[in-house]
């Protein structure tokens, strides 16, 4: 596209029912070296235990934790997407390659208005990016086809989607542990809970963090016999409020149950709504600081082994059983079959109650850097500083937003 910025990206419209749908898009480069980017032997001679993140990887878990509140302010018509896509070559593994897209997206009644709201939000996305993942080379998409290419690789024939573990809880009995950290959802059977008994409630298990570099999910996407595509979309919780009520109605069920209690007989059924309420208002607390709808879709155009949901949903979903001194009213996936039509519908959302920032950023994130090489993708092995060279158009920063809106508009 002749006369655009090398620092912005080419803009994609279509409609989307009776709205416009516009997106952006800025690609992975490189990662920098493990090495390069800290002192390699300060951070082997740290101790840690295995229930706890590497401190190699500390600082970068808390940037991704930054940048996903960062975007919790954003009007819910803007939403973000990362896609993994791998090329697996098994005749030539050296040829096989992973792509990393980052799309900025804006839905709006009007075509201008929504490229109005990209083109604002791009350059702070952009900035965000930038402060945040050092450790990541990024450079923005300005050729439409590939644009295209990386947000729809392919036509899926199979796709399925990471939820989290939603399931009847009863004040009266033992909590049930999980049995598996991942499973397929299956239908209700009609014994279920009578809504007239309000000693029962539903309990939605939320993710922990797996504090997996990713480097295992790389190559074991580029060691697997058909191309994958993994779509991960993030949104600021259109209606914040509806969450907030769940919550505070599983506080009054506690709250009511706790003051029947026979302080002999149900001594441990009182310990056990004490700390469901403790948990729910812990996590009242955790969403106030930011609340997003998540999907996370998993696509090939064969059937998907059930190796790789595993190996997809453990490298960013941790369980109970691997982190002690974790409360078991967390933690577990389930897997909920989606049509190739709801995985590109951009207001489609399997799972529509509130994520946390911590559970929004254990999936909408980067690998992070290997200390070595990392098949199909490209590793940066050098860091650049800044020189303050003088520039001949150093007036004219301050106008081009501006420039930009028209530009794009003009085409």
């Amino acid at each position: 596209m002749p006369g655009m910025p090398s620092y912005f990206p080419c803009l994609w419209s279509r409609p989307c029912g009776k709205q416009f749908l516009v997106t952006a898009g800025l690609k992975l480069e490189a990662l920098l070296l493990a090495g390069i980017l800290e002192d390699e032997s300060e951070a082997k001679n740290q101790v840690y235990l295995s229930s706890q993140i590497n401190p190699r990887y500390s600082s970068l878990w808390q940037s991704s934790c930054r940048l996903v509140q960062n975007l919790s302010g954003w009007s819910p018509e803007t939403f973000v997407e990362l896609h993994w896509t791998s090329w697996p070559n098994l005749e030539a593994p050296a040829h096989g390659k992973i792509d990393l897209t980052l799309t900025l997206n804006c839905l709006a009644n009007t075509e201008s208005q929504a490229k109005e709201e990209v083109l604002a939000r791009y350059l702070p996305f952009h900035a965000l990016l930038l402060s945040h993942h050092q450790e990541a080379v990024f450079s923005p998409l300005q050729d439409q086809a590939e644009l295209k290419s990386r947000v729809e690789p392919f036509l899926p024939q199979h796709c399925l989607a990471l939820v989290r573990r939603l399931q009847p809880l009863s004040l009266k009995l033992d909590l049930p542990l999980a049995t598996t950290a991942i499973g397929f959802l299956e239908p209700r059977t009609p014994k279920g809970p009578s809504k007239a008994d309000e000693t029962w409630l539903e309990h939605l298990f939320p993710w922990l963090p797996s504090f997996d570099p990713l480097h295992k999910l790389a190559d074991f996407l580029l060691w697997y016999p058909e191309p994958v595509w993994l779509c991960i979309r993030l949104q600021p919780h259109p209606q914040p409020q509806v969450e907030k009520n769940l919550l505070l109605q599983t506080v009054k069920q506690c709250e009511s149950f706790l003051k029947g209690t026979i302080k002999t007989a149900e001594a441990i059924l009182e310990n056990q709504a004490m700390g469901l309420r403790d948990f729910t208002l812990n996590r009242m607390l955790e969403l106030s600081e930011g609340k997003f709808r998540l999907a996370a879709f998993l696509a090939a155009q064969n059937v998907l082994d059930e190796s790789l949901v595993q190996m997809v949903a453990s490298s960013f979903v941790g369980s109970p059983a691997d982190q002690e001194g974790t409360n078991l009213l967390r933690g577990g996936t389930q897997v909920k079959p989606v049509t190739p039509q709801q995985l590109r519908d951009p207001q489609y959302y399997p799972d529509n109650r509130a994520v946390a920032i911590s559970e929004a950023a254990s999936l909408f994130r980067l690998p992070w850097p290997p200390q070595a090489e990392l098949h199909g993708l490209s590793l940066q092995r050098w860091r650049t500083a800044f020189a303050d060279l003088p520039l001949e158009n150093r007036g004219e920063q301050d106008n081009i937003i501006p420039k930009l809106i028209d530009y794009y508009l003009d085409l």
